[in-house]
């Protein structure tokens, strides 16, 4: 039997999350997240491997657009995934989600990563704990050695600058770390709407101006002396689905970055274009673009609602994801 999802050392596994069928939040964006999912399914595709966690009813709906290897019948309690999920793959660890990202309430942001939890645990992913608040959104990193975190933070942690730095590289393993100030005194204060690295040696960050652009490139330049920093306009969305959530229309930094390939929200805009010929330029990636203009008003884009996986821990959902699906279909 030819599977869609194929273990290689270099494939990276992306898993994405469906609501539940029965979620009265996104009741009303429902149709358009779940089309965002099975397009975003389709284009990595043959370039990455991916999963889409789904309960049963949704299930049904996209085993007539997918594949059944790539579909996993379970579900999380919320679809931003890469927030309350394990972050960095190549070290996976599981950092406290925050109340921030969930509308300053940490009672239902342990609730959602508790499910979380059960689930990597029930199904064998290996990884590490750490009680230090941080939101999957904060963390950029280049997949080797070099890590990215706004101030947000040392608030949550009430920690100090050097405290906050070391307390990262102790968890982490990473050597390289650098603490930058957040775009905006609202919302999230996430890295990631901010900045991606294409590789290690290569950072490219949203245009911003004086004094946040110097404050920035200060604290880049001192932890990654040797980088290449290319910055790009970014066209921020001003259309918000909830007070509390800034939309991320317009933030194409906000792509999932993998061995083999870059996968870019397109938000409909010239704007696309131009980050897309830009980033071309200093990568020999794939860029691949995804769909995102209508789920980014809700505050996040292809970044955000995407875990990433390697190795092993990579392996094991794929396995299961096949063998769940052929007792299914038996």
């Amino acid at each position: 039997m030819t599977y869609t999802n194929q273990i290689s050392a270099d494939a990276t596994l992306l898993v994405i999350a469906l609501p539940k069928s029965n979620d009265q939040y996104y009741k009303s964006m429902y149709d358009d997240i779940f089309a965002f999912d099975i397009a975003y399914a389709k284009a990595v595709m043959g370039n990455d491997n991916i999963i889409i966690l789904a309960d049963k009813k949704a299930k049904k709906l996209l085993r007539n657009e997918l594949p059944d290897d790539i579909i996993f019948h379970d579900s999380m309690h919320d679809i931003w995934i890469r927030d309350f999920a394990t972050v960095l793959p190549t070290s996976p660890t599981l950092f406290r989600y925050t109340a921030t990202a969930q509308a300053n309430n940490q009672e239902d942001a342990d609730w959602v990563q508790k499910k979380f939890e059960f689930f990597i645990k029930r199904n064998g992913i290996e990884y590490k704990r750490s009680m230090l608040k941080l939101d999957g959104g904060n963390v950029v990193d280049d997949q080797c050695d070099k890590l990215v975190v706004t101030q947000r933070f040392l608030e949550d942690n009430h920690l100090d600058y050097e405290s906050g730095k070391e307390q990262l590289k102790k968890i982490t393993g990473f050597k390289q770390i650098a603490i930058i100030p957040a775009d905006s005194e609202v919302g999230l204060a996430h890295a990631d709407g901010m900045l991606m690295f294409i590789d290690t040696n290569t950072l490219v960050i949203n245009k911003y101006t004086y004094p946040l652009r110097e404050e920035i490139f200060k604290e880049l330049n001192l932890a990654f002396p040797s980088l290449k920093i290319i910055e790009v306009t970014a066209e921020p969305g001003i259309e918000a689905w909830h007070s509390h959530f800034p939309s991320a229309c317009g933030l194409n930094v906000n792509a999932v970055v993998t061995h083999r390939c870059i996968y870019m929200p397109d938000f409909g805009k010239k704007n696309d274009d131009k980050f897309l010929a830009l980033v071309k330029q200093h990568s020999s990636k794939t860029i691949i673009r995804i769909p995102a203009g209508k789920v980014c008003k809700m505050g996040g884009s292809v970044r955000c609602l995407t875990w990433q996986l390697i190795g092993e821990n990579a392996k094991r959902l794929i396995l299961l994801a096949r063998g769940r699906n052929s007792k299914t279909m038996g």
